[in-house]
């Protein structure tokens, strides 16, 4: 059922998906069969962004990201 529920491209493990529906219809009722999934990945993408944008303040010290010239390989 994933497939016609969130999509084939999306980057999200199965079971977040999964609990994200649950959740979602907990909280919202009906309407979080659609939020959830929704929430839930609007969460993980400003995760991956925070994580980004502070690669450097989150370093261990000497590691290559604590340099603020690192660029991470394409």
């Amino acid at each position: 059922m994933r497939p016609r529920l969130v999509g084939q491209d999306i980057k999200m493990h199965e079971l977040l998906i999964f609990f994200s529906t649950l959740g979602g219809l907990l909280l919202f009722g009906a309407m979080g069969f659609i939020l959830g999934p929704i929430l839930a990945a609007l969460f993980v993408t400003a995760w991956e962004m925070f994580g980004t944008a502070f690669r450097s303040a989150l370093a261990e010290p000497g590691s290559a990201a604590a340099d603020p010239n690192y660029r991470p390989p394409a």
